[in-house]
């Protein structure tokens, strides 16, 4: 009887975790969304840093009281990361406070799947919501242009590339709860659909080859078989997945040293620039107005101007830099730079032996930050810091991953 009440009041307790949980979430997200669309020419002084440092202090708290028993070494890591995190000038854009938050969360294996399930509600909750409140004109639409003609839809979002990203965002949940059981081919409807969108309507190209990507991983989590190659020792192993990530940061930081300090006017750099819209070499001349510091600069990257209703809206322009690495070296430095890409590297080799669909997301995801900035959005990086949950690696690791 005492271990029938005991069990049930440690129930009653995650009950009520999850409850305050997604009410957290609900509450930063809303607003977060009320900022990132056309609702915030009405409501222009949303406190979003302000409710984005109480949602990390509450979850961390759950994390820590109700989900796990931490060692004193994990505990002075999440008091630390979350000083950081206060300290940060760009509070919605400091990956160390989400990783902290997530990574205590996410502690336990069997409660990934009803997080997740709380994310996806939550994001396709906030992006229904504006899309509805544009499309029976609550909201103005910002008309935007690519290349002088062709004519870009943000559905009431501030920017295109805004509603591809929670696009992006909810493939991303969808497609990790799938990868917990067995993914199958009537799953490919949520990516072709949302492919189809930001092809044809946000023309937001980069979110495009993303979830193609994404696209041709459920390809091969569906169609691969785990005695494929097993004799081969290498492959048998998955070494070839790691020598694979070795290769992709080494060539990553290389390109970076190239772009960052080689003369843009190179004939190869500007032919590689153009060839990316000129991203890089944007990033390029932003190193060199503002440097690389150990804990960063408040610098505030805008974007020049906008057309609302036929009016024309101006802002202050500093300079607007799409990589996120590069904005992350800039804003964050050099310390919390490392500390995210030791994380990333540690999720991808600990996804390999676990998850390969993981892996291939987490992996377009990174080459998507080299073109974007969008991973910097507390929406997707609260979803793909999870990865990080040892939980989680623990028992896809234990079970042999079903998706090999």
């Amino acid at each position: 009887m005492n271990n029938i009440n005991s069990l049930s009041k440690i129930n009653q307790k995650e009950k009520w975790t999850y409850v305050i949980f997604a009410f957290t979430l609900f509450i930063y997200l809303f607003i977060f969304t009320l900022k990132s669309s056309t609702y915030s020419f009405y409501y222009p002084n949303l406190p979003v840093s302000k409710v984005y440092l109480l949602s990390i202090a509450i979850i961390t708290i759950l994390g820590i009281i109700t989900m796990r028993n931490f060692s004193s070494l994990e505990l002075v890591f999440f008091m630390f990361a979350y000083i950081i995190a206060f300290l940060s000038y760009y509070l919605s854009h400091s990956f160390l406070g989400l990783m902290c938050v997530s990574i205590a969360f996410f502690a336990k294996d069997k409660n990934t799947k009803k997080i997740l399930q709380i994310y996806f509600i939550l994001i396709l909750f906030n992006l229904l919501f504006v899309i509805f409140s544009y499309f029976i004109h609550v909201i103005p639409q910002i008309s935007y242009t690519r290349e002088g003609s062709v004519n870009r839809n943000s559905w009431g979002f501030l920017h295109p590339n805004t509603l591809s990203l929670y696009i992006l965002a909810l493939n991303v949940v969808f497609y990790f709860i799938k990868s917990l059981g067995r993914l199958a081919w009537k799953d490919l409807w949520l990516v072709l659909f949302s492919t189809f969108i930001t092809l044809y309507y946000s023309k937001s190209y980069t979110t495009s080859i993303i979830l193609l990507i994404i696209l041709f991983s459920i390809f091969i989590s569906i169609n691969s078989k785990p005695v494929m190659y097993a004799e081969f020792e290498l492959f048998k192993k998955y070494s070839f997945l790691k020598y694979l990530t070795f290769f992709f940061i080494f060539v990553l930081l290389i390109s970076y040293i190239f772009f960052v300090w080689k003369n843009p006017t190179n004939n190869v750099v500007s032919a590689l620039g153009s060839t990316i819209s000129s991203r890089l070499l944007m990033g390029n001349e932003g190193l060199h107005w503002y440097g690389i510091s150990l804990f960063g600069q408040p610098v505030n990257f805008v974007d020049s101007s906008y057309i609302v209703l036929n009016r024309a809206y101006s802002y202050s322009t500093y300079f607007t830099v799409d990589s996120l690495y590069i904005k992350l070296l800039i804003n964050e430095g050099l310390f919390v730079g490392f500390i995210f890409l030791f994380f990333i590297f540690r999720a991808l080799m600990k996804s390999i032996e676990s998850n390969k669909l993981i892996f291939l997301i987490i992996l377009s995801l990174l080459i998507y930050s080299i073109f974007e900035t969008g991973l910097s959005s507390p929406i997707l990086s609260y979803v793909v810091a999870y990865a990080f949950s040892d939980g989680y690696v623990k028992i896809k690791a234990t079970k042999g991953g079903k998706n090999k």
